[in-house]
């Protein structure tokens, strides 16, 4: 394809918006999401995958993903899952004329059964009264592209669910999950770094189309029986730290960028942190047995430093 050189809106492929599509530097909120720790990531496990790198290693899918991916498209209407799938006509493919018809495919593959569960999910969400008007009046996976002003970086957001006018209707998201209970989805959304994805979205939106968007709206499916569904919002101030968050990565990435200098997680030998839980056992059990922290048995060992570690021998 040629090479994205003005800031628009662009109907590409999933595989073009992934790769290396614009005249110069380009990532995504998911791209930036890896350079944080707190995703469990680092800029060297980016660095290692982005394709920027010419010596970046494979990217392999997982048919887990591809299932996901699966039920992703078809929320999003049939002719969106038509793009990217097709459903086999076989039931395995162990056999040499199955194995040729696979092998000649341009879409990913899905089988029978798994594709029949997909339409089970898709069909609940659009029977739900809180999610089934979220995917109206717009376009599906829209590419937003803009040149970053401070760093020359350019960017990319790609939602779900592009509302023809978003300063009246909510952008749309669509995530499958294990469990939409409140306490644990909420945990998971920050985790994965949803919130970092919505505040560069919508940054792109007022940068793309001059407007102020009306918000995000999640559509949060669990992927098993009975497939609940309900939507999800972050807060202003969610948001906020999202917006913050991307454009911490967004200077990390052009640092390591111009330095050449991807790192790890730590820069010299540490400690373990603690977990919560830990902590929290240990305290309980001074607490019974009427020890202070500072003059509990055991093996407590002499505290070092980095330095002496390194110095050591």
């Amino acid at each position: 394809m040629t090479k994205i050189a003005a800031p628009g809106i662009y109907d590409i492929p999933i595989e073009d918006y992934i790769g290396d599509c614009c005249v110069g530097p380009s990532i995504s909120s998911s791209g930036l999401r890896e350079l944080l720790p707190e995703s469990g990531s680092c800029p060297a496990k980016y660095w290692a995958y982005s394709p920027l790198n010419p010596n970046r290693f494979p990217d392999e899918s997982t048919q887990a993903l591809d299932f996901g991916r699966a039920a992703h498209a078809l929320a999003l209407g049939e002719p969106e899952f038509a793009k990217y799938f097709i459903v086999s006509p076989y039931d395995d493919f162990r056999k040499k004329e199955a194995r040729g018809w696979r092998d000649e495919q341009q879409r990913t593959v899905i089988k029978a059964d798994d594709f029949e569960t997909v339409k089970a999910i898709a069909a609940i969400q659009k029977r739900s009264a809180q999610c089934m008007r979220a995917f109206e009046d717009g376009r599906a996976e829209q590419s937003l592209m803009w040149k970053d002003e401070e760093t020359d970086i350019w960017l990319k957001a790609r939602p779900d669910w592009l509302p023809n006018d978003p300063a009246k209707r909510f952008v749309a998201e669509y995530k499958t999950c294990l469990s939409i209970e409140p306490g644990r989805l909420s945990n998971d959304v920050f985790k994965y770094g949803y919130h970092i994805q919505a505040g560069m979205q919508l940054d792109g939106i007022r940068k793309v189309m001059g407007v102020e968007p009306l918000g995000i709206a999640h559509v949060c499916q669990e992927k098993d029986p009975p497939y609940l569904v309900e939507l999800r919002m972050f807060t202003p101030e969610q948001l906020a730290d999202g917006y913050e968050l991307y454009r911490h990565a967004l200077r990390t990435f052009a640092h390591c960028l111009k330095t050449g200098d991807w790192p790890q997680y730590t820069t010299e030998p540490t400690y373990f942190e603690s977990p919560y839980r830990h902590v929290m056992l240990m305290d309980r059990i001074r607490t019974q047995e009427g020890m202070s922290h500072a003059n509990a048995n055991g093996n407590k060992g002499q505290r070092y430093s980095a330095a002496d570690y390194i110095n050591a021998g």
